[in-house]
């Protein structure tokens, strides 16, 4: 089973801003190139509230090639953060998603934007998966919380947390480490960058393809974005740009167009229970 998780800030492609119609397009082309049977797209407009507006985004920038989906999810996130959703790849995943909290210990403003659970039935036997795409509050402090409430839930379960950490793999390693060893932070892999979120800064270290003078300033972090998952689990990083890019990922220009247009590279993982 694999699956894509994105913090995309996609706008709701109902304007006529060919700024926003092009960065809703790259978004369906790097889901398609990825072709994951399960997406989670992170800080969409909140416009795009309900199955309706899910179904038309999915519609008229996502579904085209022989790909498909669905929304099954929609968390609404009120005040300045915006919505997510899950999609589900058409007739490929028998599964329930809902907003939810595994603990009454994430009950909390400082450790989590959003939270949403997909359950589903592995096939060939009688594991439910559950499957938490997260986005962690924005500071570091809130991140490493949100990294230390994983682990408990991580126990005794086949789950897999990925998403938006604001924080390092590398805390989440010593967290691991302290708590639940057989657990294991998923780097993901994109192209051939070492980093998933960045800045435009004239003043960074990181030429963006195909511009003059324009440059990305990577997060010092490096990747933000990533895994956890339960000793029970098997996750395997895809690479999320592999067909995007060649080795340097300096060729072609839809990098190009992802770095103006964005701020986080897509990850995407498969996985299985073991």
């Amino acid at each position: 089973m694999r699956i894509l998780y994105w913090n995309c800030t996609a706008p709701s492609g109902t304007t006529d801003s060919v700024f926003a119609d092009d960065k809703c397009n790259l978004i369906g082309e790097i889901i398609r190139r990825v072709n994951p049977d399960i997406v989670c797209l992170d800080e969409v407009s909140f416009k795009i509230s309900d199955t309706a507006t899910a179904t038309a985004f999915a519609t008229k920038f996502i579904n085209k090639d022989g790909y498909a989906c669905t929304p099954t999810a929609i968390t609404i996130n009120p005040g300045y953060h915006l919505n997510t959703i899950v999609f589900v790849k058409d007739g490929s995943v028998k599964m329930t998603c809902a907003v939810g909290i595994p603990t009454e210990a994430w009950n909390t403003d400082g450790t989590i934007r959003d939270l949403a659970r997909i359950q589903l039935s592995e096939a060939g036997n009688a594991r439910t998966l559950n499957l938490w795409c997260l986005h962690a509050n924005a500071s570091g402090k809130g991140g490493k919380t949100a990294v230390a409430l994983v682990a408990p839930a991580l126990k005794d379960n086949y789950a897999v947390f990925m998403g938006d950490f604001n924080a390092s793999p590398t805390d989440a390693d010593t967290v691991l480490a302290a708590t639940l060893p057989k657990a294991k932070a998923v780097r993901p892999v994109i192209g051939a960058f070492t980093f998933s979120q960045w800045k435009a800064d004239d003043y960074g270290s990181f030429a963006i393809p195909g511009t003059s003078g324009k440059k990305c300033k990577p997060n010092d972090k490096g990747f933000i974005d990533f895994a956890l998952a339960s000793p029970a689990m098997t996750v395997t990083a895809v690479d999320s740009l592999k067909k995007a890019s060649d080795a340097t990922g300096a060729s072609d220009d839809l990098i190009r167009r992802l770095l103006l247009a964005g701020d986080h590279f897509p990850i995407a993982f498969d996985f299985k229970s073991t």
